[in-house]
């Protein structure tokens, strides 16, 4: 007989893992790889309405975190593949982004970014302002906030487990 019962985990219970257990207080390096890890599987557990196979992520190439998102470039979201663009302003054309890392100088910039996608934006207070999804310090660890109600508007659903996992949702 094991010491220790056999652990069974499923995608779930790895996201929990990964959002209770991260600690804020290392190297902002490591706090941009987190972040990055925390949108990488919000877009894994997220249904949008149209069939393309690629999921465009859009970010602007100064944020503290676009080398983490880079390295997220070409992985798989199921039937999906990530594809992060780098654009040099918000001014850009952002058409063709299925999701946009706004970071956190969002919240003035929103009203502009608001062409059908979902936003994913710095601060408790993002999803207040329409954005969609909000990376917040909570404790020692980064969670995340879902404007449910704006991601409807644009037509995409989140799963109820992760909607479950949030620290705050409005609905």
């Amino acid at each position: 007989m094991a010491l220790f019962p056999k652990l069974r985990t499923n995608g779930l219970a790895a996201i929990v893992l990964l959002l209770t257990s991260v600690p804020q207080a290392r190297a902002s390096d490591n706090q941009g790889n987190v972040k990055a890890v925390i949108i990488f599987n919000i877009l894994r557990f997220a249904s949008f309405p149209d069939t393309h196979h690629v999921l465009r992520l859009c970010t602007r190439d100064s944020e503290a975190i676009a080398r983490n998102l880079m390295a997220l470039d070409g992985r798989s979201l199921g039937q999906r593949q990530l594809d992060v663009v780098f654009v040099s302003s918000w001014n850009d054309n952002m058409d063709s982004c299925d999701v946009i890392y706004a970071g956190s100088t969002a919240a003035e910039a929103l009203p502009r970014l608001r062409r059908g996608q979902i936003t994913i934006g710095d601060g408790p207070s993002f999803i207040d302002h329409d954005g969609t999804v909000g990376l917040i310090k909570f404790g020692g660890q980064t969670r995340f906030a879902i404007n449910a109600h704006a991601a409807r508007q644009v037509g995409v659903r989140f799963s109820s487990q992760l909607m479950r996992l949030a620290a705050r949702v409005i609905n």
